[in-house]
């Protein structure tokens, strides 16, 4: 007689799990952490940091929201300094305003 695999992990619990599927059970669910089981277990697995996404959507959002008046403010939504936001929208030369050139 053969067992049903799905029926004895239906009696496991998260707790019975080992780590890092405990973690992701309790955090997802269960079905989630035995389906990555069953897709990585044992293989190493590596979830890189998403600092670089969440940096380069920051700057998107940045840079929509710029409108020349509100450097101040941007820097402080977004915890950012003043120079960094100009750096990253750049200097928007205005047509009216005389330069340096203008004068020599």
């Amino acid at each position: 007689m053969e067992y049903n695999m799905d029926a004895i992990l239906a009696e496991v619990t998260p707790q019975e799990l080992p780590p890092p599927y405990s973690d992701i059970a309790r955090a997802v669910n269960m079905e989630t952490a035995l389906r990555l089981a069953q897709l990585y277990q044992g293989t190493h697995l590596y979830f890189p940091k998403l600092d670089e996404v969440l940096r380069t959507k920051r700057n998107e959002r940045i840079k929509k929201e710029f409108n020349g008046y509100n450097l101040k403010e941007l820097a402080i939504k977004y915890n950012v300094t003043d120079r960094w936001i100009r750096e990253l929208v750049g200097e928007a030369e205005d047509e009216n305003q005389l330069g340096i050139d203008n004068y020599l």
